[in-house]
């Protein structure tokens, strides 16, 4: 039986080479960073809920199509070394060195600070690294 292969060209000195790597391989590393990213967006969302708890607020139901949302929105700063809003109901942050340090940068700014207390339902973190390391992170909120 055959493994299957993944066929790269490799560009190194000016000279083109095929570099054959295993199928397994690159998925193994595919899932690791998209298990970094979502166990970051778990603890983004579990610190988020202590600090509500912290003011008596209700906590609000993770939902992975918000998640994917900030997980498709952060990828994009970061890949594109860009930091602005996507747009409506979402907080970003760059450059923290944790979650912890993200969140308590967003509880540290009034207008970030009211979104991790809104009243919205619903909430989705996304996380990304750009090629230089730096990461970001991105909270959506909606009411569902």
């Amino acid at each position: 039986m055959f493994k299957k292969l993944l066929m790269l060209i490799v560009h190194s000195d000016r000279v083109l080479r095929i570099a054959y790597i295993p199928l397994a391989v690159v998925l193994l590393a595919i899932s690791t960073i998209n298990q970094a990213q979502n166990e970051t967006s778990k603890k983004l969302y579990e610190i988020c809920c202590l600090k509500r708890k912290a003011q008596n607020l209700s906590v609000q139901k993770l939902d992975k199509e918000l998640c994917q949302i900030a997980d498709k929105w952060a990828k994009y700063l970061a890949d594109n070394n860009r930091f602005h809003h996507g747009g409506g109901e979402q907080i970003i942050a760059r450059g923290y060195s944790s979650p912890t340090a993200a969140i308590n940068a967003w509880m540290n700014s009034q207008g970030h600070r009211r979104w991790l207390l809104c009243n919205r339902t619903h909430v989705g973190f996304g996380f990304a690294k750009s090629k230089n390391g730096h990461p970001y992170y991105v909270g959506v909120f909606r009411t569902k």
